[in-house]
């Protein structure tokens, strides 16, 4: 690397009754998609709602009539009307809840028929726009959470831990790191069902994560040095690239860079933030978007390998299987496309 050139860059113990219907109902919906049972739910709300209010107005049509005709006769109504007017609206109420149950009862049927990637594909967001507003609520919330449990305020903190679950659930990078932590305690208590299960969704999310659609080989123009070919591969929360051809600086077999592709190795700008000079300097692909950055390092040396050393560095992935690298001590960047670009 050092001849080349480049440019700058509360909860219940018990449920009885109702209560067990509505735990019921949560229940269930902890284990279905929550899109698949918003959408359904909703569907069939519009239906039930129509039918629960004639029963309510039916009651309150009663209700008023006797009430008018106990008016008109000077007197008001007896404790018999008024529980048989309970009676009547907690008939409907108990409808309600039934009418729920069922809907939760055939979402769940519904979504056994669809495959994981389906399942998965309808829990996750990976319009980059849209992750990119996750992830900044992420953090606001996060920063929410740690003012609470610093007040004290321990109601307003189990909002927040909650909040922050339910965006963990929706972000590809997020879901993959907890299913890969449930996945080593599954496995450290022998609990190989569900390792199966969640390996299966593990593969599911991975597909969905730009960083692991990167392995292979890349083709990028390392300054004088001219084409070079590097083999691009993910292990764990650490994406490589190992040089397939090499210079007199770094040669072939030798890693020319490495990135950390875990939440903590995102770069991520929020509102309001400055822009840094490498987000300056990707103005100039104008036709080119964006889609994540992370931090990294890559591998420089003297000519022969001789004192080779790590520096800080920058991957950016764009879109249309183009990927760039950042040596950021000598503002050196490759731009790199799929390697049969080059043949």
């Amino acid at each position: 690397m050092g001849s080349l050139a480049g440019f700058v860059v509360g909860g219940h113990v018990g449920c009885g009754g109702a209560w067990r219907q509505r735990c019921a109902v949560s229940e269930t919906r902890r284990r279905v998609p929550r899109a698949l049972v918003n959408e359904y739910v909703a569907r069939r709300r519009r239906s039930g709602a129509a039918a629960l209010s004639m029963r309510l107005n039916a009651v309150n049509h009663s209700f008023s009539y006797d009430q008018n005709h106990n008016d008109a006769a000077g007197g008001k109504p007896d404790a018999a009307e008024k529980t048989a007017a309970a009676a009547a609206a907690a008939a409907a109420s108990a409808d309600t809840e039934q009418d729920m149950a069922a809907m939760t009862a055939r979402a769940v049927e519904e979504s056994a028929h669809l495959s994981l990637a389906e399942r998965v594909s309808a829990q996750l967001t990976v319009d980059t726009d849209a992750l990119r507003e996750l992830r900044v609520r992420w953090r606001i919330v996060r920063a929410q959470l740690e003012r609470a449990l610093d007040d004290e305020r321990y109601l307003d903190a189990a909002a927040a831990r909650d909040r922050l679950a339910e965006i963990r659930l929706k972000d590809p990078l997020m879901r993959y790191e907890d299913l890969s932590a449930q996945l080593q305690a599954a496995l450290k208590v022998e609990d190989y069902k569900s390792a199966s299960r969640l390996r299966d969704e593990i593969r599911e999310v991975q597909a969905r994560l730009p960083h692991f659609r990167l392995r292979g080989k890349w083709g990028g123009v390392y300054g004088a040095s001219g084409v070079q070919t590097v083999e691009i591969d993910v292990q764990g929360n650490e994406l490589v690239a190992c040089k397939i051809t090499g210079d007199s600086n770094v040669p072939a077999g030798q890693l020319t860079f490495k990135v950390d592709v875990s939440m903590d190795g995102i770069i991520e700008l929020g509102p309001g933030d400055k822009p840094d000079p490498i987000a300056v300097a990707l103005n100039q692909f104008a036709n080119l978007k964006v889609k994540q950055r992370f931090r990294g390092q890559g591998q420089i040396a003297n000519p022969g390998f001789v004192r080779p050393q790590w520096v800080p560095g920058e991957l950016i992935v764009f879109e249309d299987d183009i990927i760039a690298f950042v040596w950021k001590p000598l503002s050196f960047m490759v731009v790199f496309e799929r390697a049969s670009s080059f043949e």
